[in-house]
This record gives C-alpha cells, sequence and structure tokens, in this order.
C-alpha cells in the first residue's frame, strides 16, 4: 500500500462549513536532509486541491489535482519523479491546499455540499529516496491556516491578497518559524487510494488584455 502507516493532514483550526467570511488556502512545509541522492518518487493527494514544491520549484505543471471522485470510494493520488528537484544537504517540500470538490459549499444536483466527507484542505504525501521513505505528511510539517489566498471555492473563485504573499515561501530561504504545527486528520476520508493515469488538466495559451473598465465603487 502506497500510503500504509501514512496520515493525511491538516490545518490545526475550526471548520466553516457555510463559507462566512474568510476561508483560507492553507500553506504546508517541511525541511529534510538528503545524504545521497538516488531516484526519488513522490506520491501525493491533495483535497480537495493540492500542489506540491521541492526547493521552491512546482513538482507538476498539472492543475486541479487532486481530480473529483466519490471521496467515500476512490482517492486519486498522482505519482511524481522529483529527481531533479533534490539536492545533497538540507531540503524543503512544501504544500499549497484548496477546497475544490472536497469542500464545496455551492448547492447542486450532485449535493457535495452536503456530503459527509466535507472538511477544510488536507493531504497526504511519501517521500522516496532510492530504497528508503524521507518525509511522510505527519505532525512535524510546519502550517500556515491563514495565507494570501484567503477565500477560494470551486465555483467562486478566489481572493487574493498579494500584501501578504511572500514568493520565497517554498523555498529554504524562509523563516516559517511563526508558523503552527499541522495536525493529524481525524476526519480521514474512507476512499481507496488508486493512482490517476488520466490526462492532466494543464496551462495551454494565455491571452493579453483586451479592454479595461473601469465601473463604479470598484466593480
Amino acid at each position: 500500500m502506497i500510503f500504509k502507516d501514512v496520515n493525511f493532514i491538516k490545518p490545526d483550526c475550526i471548520w466553516d462549513k457555510n463559507f462566512t467570511g474568510k476561508n483560507n488556502a492553507p500553506m504546508f512545509r517541511k525541511t529534510f536532509t538528503v545524504a545521497d541522492i538516488g531516484k526519488a518518487r513522490l506520491y501525493f493527494c491533495g483535497l480537495g486541491i493540492g500542489y506540491c514544491y521541492i526547493n521552491g520549484k512546482k513538482v507538476s505543471d498539472d492543475l486541479f489535482t487532486a481530480p473529483v471522485s466519490d471521496y467515500t470510494k476512490t482517492l486519486w493520488y498522482n505519482t511524481y519523479d522529483v529527481t531533479n528537484l533534490l539536492k545533497s544537504g538540507e531540503n524543503v517540500i512544501a504544500v499549497w491546499c484548496g477546497n475544490g470538490w472536497y469542500n464545496e459549499e455551492f448547492k447542486t444536483g450532485w449535493f457535495y455540499d452536503n456530503a459527509s466527507w466535507r472538511d477544510i484542505p488536507k493531504f497526504i504525501l511519501r517521500l522516496d529516496i532510492g530504497e528508503e521513505t524521507a518525509v511522510v505528511s505527519d505532525n512535524t510539517w510546519k502550517c500556515l491556516p491563514e495565507t494570501a489566498i484567503w477565500f477560494n471555492a470551486l465555483r467562486s473563485g478566489e481572493y487574493f491578497d498579494a500584501r501578504k504573499y511572500d514568493n520565497k515561501w517554498s523555498g529554504l530561504d524562509f523563516d516559517d518559524s511563526s508558523w503552527n504545527n499541522a495536525v493529524i486528520d481525524d476526519r480521514a476520508p474512507e476512499g481507496i487510494f488508486r493512482e490517476c493515469t488520466c490526462e492532466p488538466i494543464r496551462e495551454f495559451e494565455s491571452y493579453q488584455v483586451k479592454k479595461i473598465i473601469n465601473g463604479q465603487n470598484g466593480r
């Protein structure tokens, strides 16, 4: 089993299912030491959406991972070759999570807003280097619950406060001493882990702004 004896982790804060006020996208960090660099594989599942970084670089261009599912039946995880992102000595791995389909408040015919699995965003992770497991998700990870993304919802977009964003957050030269520790998930999803082998969603092209309209009262 890929995640045997490994746990989902999440922020140490109260979950508000009604999306009143702020609804943050939490950040996580973990430093670790590598003596000998061998082939490295990262197994990762973020619920609802999770993006992973090593030494400040995103491990993949995939977007909206993990794919939606009935989380009582299936938990999709991705496998990444991250050998080239590691270096001898100290390294850091970081994760940014969002609500996605897992914590969906918008009412639809699928009734995800009333789903039994709904909870604050979380993730599970295992990093193998050579034949050894180097990092797992546990309560030694540092976590920042209130981030620059202070509201995010699958169907309502996100609010991003650039004043609170430090682009060094996923690298080694970042001070996370003020962050708290993550906690082991006490509401772990019941689904079976299955590797996601479908074609990923990726950004293909960007477009220049055609027109900017200044509305009244900033709208």
